[in-house]
This record gives C-alpha cells, structure tokens and sequence, in this order.
C-alpha cells in the first residue's frame, strides 16, 4: 500500500515525495560508529542526482538517500553528519563493523562519524526526480 503526500516548502519551491503518510517507508535500525578512510557502508554521495547539494544543508536528506537506495536495489541505508549517505549490496553484513555509538542526533540524519542506519520496508520504488522543478517522486509500497 502506498500514498501520496505533497508537501510544500518556501514560495516558489514544491517538492511532491510519494511515500506512505501514516509510516515512514523505513525503519531506524540504530546509530553505529564509522571510519572516515574506510567507511562501514560505501557512499552514495555523487552517484545520484536526488542527492543534491552539500549533503549538510540537503533537504529531506533521509528519504532521498531512501530513494537513492532502493533505486539501486539496495535494502539497508545510513545517514551520518547531517545528510551524508551511504548505501550498498553488502550493507546488511558490515554496517555495525565499528560497533554501536551514542553520537548520532534526534533529527535521524546521523553524527560526526556516526550513522543512523535504517532499513528499507518498501518492496518496490518508483522514482523521478527533476532538479529544476523540485519534483521528487518516491513510491515504496508495502
């Protein structure tokens, strides 16, 4: 089961995410501790266009590395330091390769070195997403 949300932001921006309203289409699977040079779960930053701009002021950070993610298939995901995000095949084998942390933030999106890793309950996704526009369509459905 899936649903629609349009959600508005500042004039003239409109950003549309599809994704179930009453759950989030993820699930938090808790905060874990990192290493710079050899990072637990590999990034995605740079490989998708949905993860626009300096990932410290991204917007909607953690279900666009959601989206991101399950575009490529992938089951698992994190987001560490306020947006960055990392997502791979192998994520389910060494997100927690550091050990837990108590570092990550309320706001879900992470720490310095810390990733709040989530999995992804959505079976399929249906993405689009038009920078100039502002239009992101993400469907995870049940």
């Amino acid at each position: 089961m899936s649903r629609q949300a349009d959600i508005t932001w500042a004039q003239p921006t409109t950003k549309k995410l599809d994704f179930a309203v009453s759950s989030r289409p993820y699930q938090s699977i808790g905060c874990f501790m990192d290493n710079l040079t050899s990072p637990a779960i590999e990034t995605l930053e740079g490989q998708d266009s949905i993860l626009d701009g300096n990932y410290t002021t991204r917007n909607d950070s953690i279900i666009k590395c959601c989206c991101a993610a399950k575009k490529r298939g992938f089951h698992m995901f994190a987001v560490r330091d306020g947006g960055w995000c990392a997502s791979n095949a192998s994520a389910a084998n060494t997100f927690d390769k550091y050990g837990k942390s108590l570092d990550c933030e309320s706001d879900g999106k992470g720490g310095p070195l810390a990733n709040q890793v989530y999995y992804i309950i959505g079976k399929r996704v249906v993405f689009s997403y038009v920078q100039f526009l502002c239009h992101i369509t993400c469907i995870l459905e049940q």
